[in-house]
């Protein structure tokens, strides 16, 4: 599936004017088939390959209050001030597919998604578990993690946001799979972004099929 129909929704304050509501539905339904075509695609990251298992949706052009360029952009729309760079989100709004990290340097905190929007569109898959070159889960439990992505991927700071190769896989075993779909995962649990109400189920899951 293209990106090319991916749009941003939101006005200057960070709503959705009106007029556009009638289309947020319709923008989250192509964002999510466009996430479930990714899994068993490849993705070469400095000249490691890995198959891609457990995505999450993140979509700031719709409104999305836990996506990092929505909380850097609007900080005024939270309680506390979102500790999220602003240099690294406005990667978000190039054109995909690039590889994001939300910081320069590793920590338990560090993760990595793929930008996949058009240019300007600011949307992004949260990476929590991939097979390795041998066919491995890198994180061998169902709803994966983050920090070990990122440790695995490596990234130098000038390295985020540059464009990365996604690829398809030429193996039957990952035709037919469909994944779970669960709330996005907080502390190990699918129970979403309790704070902003999120009851959606943006959390795509193939990795049991591999433990």
């Amino acid at each position: 599936m293209s990106n090319m129909e991916l749009k941003n929704l939101i006005n200057d304050n960070g709503d959705i004017p009106t007029n556009l509501l009638n289309e947020v539905a319709e923008q989250e339904a192509q964002a999510l088939e466009l996430m479930e075509s990714y899994f068993g695609r490849t993705i070469e990251v400095k000249g490691r390959r890995f198959i891609l298992t457990n995505l999450e949706l993140y979509f700031g052009g719709i409104g999305d209050k836990s996506h990092d360029w929505y909380r850097a952009r609007f900080p005024e729309k939270y309680d506390k001030h979102p500790r999220v760079s602003t240099e690294l989100s406005n990667l978000i709004l190039l054109e995909g597919p690039r590889i994001y990290q939300n910081k320069k340097s590793i920590s338990n905190r560090t993760r990595c998604d793929i930008i996949v929007g058009p240019q300007d569109v600011a949307i992004s898959f949260l990476i929590r578990n991939m097979l390795d070159e041998n066919g491995n889960l890198v994180i061998p439990k169902e709803n994966g993690g983050t920090m070990k992505i990122a440790e695995l991927f490596n990234l130098s700071p000038n390295e985020i946001g540059s464009q990365v190769m996604i690829s398809t896989t030429p193996d039957e075993k990952y035709k037919g799979i469909h994944p779970s779909k669960k709330k996005r995962s907080i502390g190990g649990k699918y129970i979403g972004f309790v704070e902003f109400n999120d009851e959606k189920e943006w959390n795509y899951n193939i990795s049991e099929h591999f433990l």
